[in-house]
């Protein structure tokens, strides 16, 4: 499970929010604002034979914005 921290302007849970309840390793993390106290999280992801890439965005309040599924939205596969 990937967690990320509690960010000191953003009103996230005390002990962090999961941004992906996906199986097996995602790894290498990037964080960028939003600009609005949210974050863009980027991550490498190892749930299939093929290493990906996914992102999700967490609003200030620490809550995934809805238009992708609770495991990220795939950006593509690495070759």
């Amino acid at each position: 499970m990937l967690r990320c921290p509690h960010f000191v302007m953003a009103d996230w849970p005390p002990f962090g929010r999961a941004i992906s309840n996906a199986p097996n390793t995602q790894q290498h993390l990037t964080i960028a604002t939003d600009g609005a106290g949210g974050a863009i999280v980027v991550w490498q992801d190892l749930r299939d034979p093929r290493i990906n890439v996914f992102a999700q965005h967490v609003t200030a309040f620490g809550d995934l914005i809805p238009r992708g599924p609770a495991t990220g939205v795939r950006s593509s596969p690495i070759r």
